[in-house]
């Protein structure tokens, strides 16, 4: 009998351990970005990935550092929390052309936006969580990548939130 009861507490603490995907991200209060396993997450710190990051994100009016990047072969994405704006000062920022844009109706819970630039598609989608922005940049020379991962469902899905 004590030796069932050993290998049952065993069990209950391995199984109890092992249900949440350690290459999720966290974000903020229980939020998550869940990674594929072909991507990893590299220094947000190297300009060799940063300096592309604020070059698209440069503007004035509004702050959005970048917390995470995520590489993969055919892609990054970037993810920055907003600082000290909402998500109609960054739809409004001029430095974009933004023709086809999908947000909510009154623009303050969400905005998705894909986009082509010379060889390379942007995608860009911001969400308000708990009074808090997350903001996704994903940048990839694929159409098929663009058009398979980073369509609105697929991302919008990549966020996750744990019950309390």
């Amino acid at each position: 009998m004590n030796k069932f009861i050993k290998i049952l507490f065993i069990t209950i603490v391995i199984t109890s351990c092992t249900t949440k995907n350690n290459n999720d991200i966290n974000l903020f209060n229980k939020v998550y970005f869940k990674t594929l396993e072909k991507e990893s997450v590299v220094p947000s710190t190297d300009s060799k990935y940063s300096d592309r990051y604020y070059l698209y994100i440069d503007n004035p009016n509004f702050q959005i550092p970048l917390y995470r990047c995520i590489k993969s072969k055919d892609y990054i994405i970037y993810i920055g929390i907003p600082y000290n704006t909402s998500i109609k000062e960054i739809i409004s920022n001029k430095n974009i052309e933004r023709d086809h844009l999908i947000c909510d109706k009154d623009t303050t819970k969400f905005f998705y936006h894909q986009n082509k630039q010379g060889q390379e598609y942007y995608t860009e989608y911001s969400k308000q969580v708990d009074n808090n922005l997350i903001y996704i940049l994903s940048i990839t020379n694929a159409k098929t990548v663009a058009d398979s991962l980073f369509e609105y469902k697929p991302i919008s899905e990549r966020l996750k939130f744990e019950k309390e």
